[in-house]
């Protein structure tokens, strides 16, 4: 869900099958599903209007929690459901939430203007420069 005041590009991402991945428009959505034998079962690369960019990655580890990842500095961050996580690339906020499952491991990525407030599953994403 892109809630950061203009279109956010998507770079690259990696999934099975996916809706809406070139351009997420302001208050628009999209969507991905993934299965990898090894590595991220899904994941974006986007960028923001000011040249930010963030890579974000989930994964279900075959015998182990889901995790998501944003960026080395941020590590793989196991995630149960109802679990909610808040990155932020420089001014801009990302918050993870993890839904319920159907059969499928799901995530709901919001893409917000601002940083959220801080909290105890706050994780600074130091990208590269903006390009």
């Amino acid at each position: 869900m892109n809630n950061s005041g203009a279109d956010i590009t998507v770079v690259k991402y990696y999934s099975d099958s996916n809706s809406g991945l070139d351009v997420i428009p302001n208050g628009g959505t999209a969507s991905a599903e993934g299965t990898a034998f090894a590595g991220e079962d899904t994941g974006v690369q986007v960028r923001f209007a000011d040249g930010r960019l963030s890579d974000i990655q989930a994964s279900n580890p075959f015998g182990d929690e889901p995790y998501v990842t944003n960026g080395a500095s941020c590590g793989n961050i196991e995630f149960l459901v109802g679990d909610q996580r808040d990155y932020s690339i420089g001014v801009h906020g990302i918050t993870v939430i993890r839904l319920p499952d159907d059969g499928w491991k799901q995530f709901q990525v919001t893409f917000t203007e601002t940083v959220a407030k801080l909290s105890t599953n706050f994780c600074t994403y130091r990208p590269p420069d903006p390009v």
